[in-house]
């Protein structure tokens, strides 16, 4: 159940309030950029030895589209260590947070109502091949999957809040931009998930 309300600012800019948990449903900010490269170069400096590469991923890495303001980061790392190592060396602001993703570390960190979700995983030659990567820069290239994805993205919050449903509901779409973007580079269709 929606908690919350929808307010129309004009035809096509909409802010999903939900009142419960504070999170919403916001049009793109090009401060996301600004906080994704301060916190890139915070994780850089502190893991200097360990990363190989950073990325900004999700939908706050898409100019113009509409998203919960959180930014997404892959941290790729030349040798994947046990969690607590990179919970030492960032502090005690970063926390991790357990999921079933698979050969990665999530880290979250709250910084000033900010929140940020640090992906920590090995790099490999394939790492710009990610499905994450591959859907940010489909998007990037196609803008008018832009528009199409925040209109899903507002309607199913309107109907599922913004918890683990309304991302399940959105993989479909997900999926279908995923293997759009992998038949592009000439690469198999996979899950998005994997």
């Amino acid at each position: 159940m929606l908690i919350g309300e929808l307010f129309t600012y004009s035809d096509s800019e909409y802010i999903m309030k939900i009142m419960d948990s504070g999170m919403r449903i916001e049009k793109y900010n090009i401060i996301w950029n600004t906080l994704f490269n301060a916190e890139k170069v915070k994780i850089g400096r502190i893991l200097v030895n360990d990363v190989k590469v950073i990325e900004h991923i999700g939908s706050t890495a898409i100019p113009n589209q509409y998203s919960k303001s959180i930014i997404d980061i892959f941290v790729a790392v030349y040798e994947l260590k046990p969690s607590a190592y990179y919970i030492e060396k960032l502090g005690a602001k970063y926390r991790e947070i357990k999921t079933d993703m698979r050969n990665r570390y999530l880290i979250r960190k709250t910084e000033n109502e900010q929140q940020y979700n640090i992906h920590i995983l090995e790099y490999d030659p394939n790492f710009h091949l990610r499905n994450e990567i591959l859907f940010r820069d489909y998007m990037i290239r196609h803008k008018e999957e832009i528009e199409k994805y925040g209109k899903i993205k507002i309607e199913l919050s309107k109907e599922y809040g913004l918890g683990k449903e309304y991302t399940k509901k959105k993989t479909k779409y997900i999926q279908e931009i995923v293997d759009r973007a992998r038949t592009e580079k000439g690469l198999p269709k996979m899950n998005v998930w994997e």
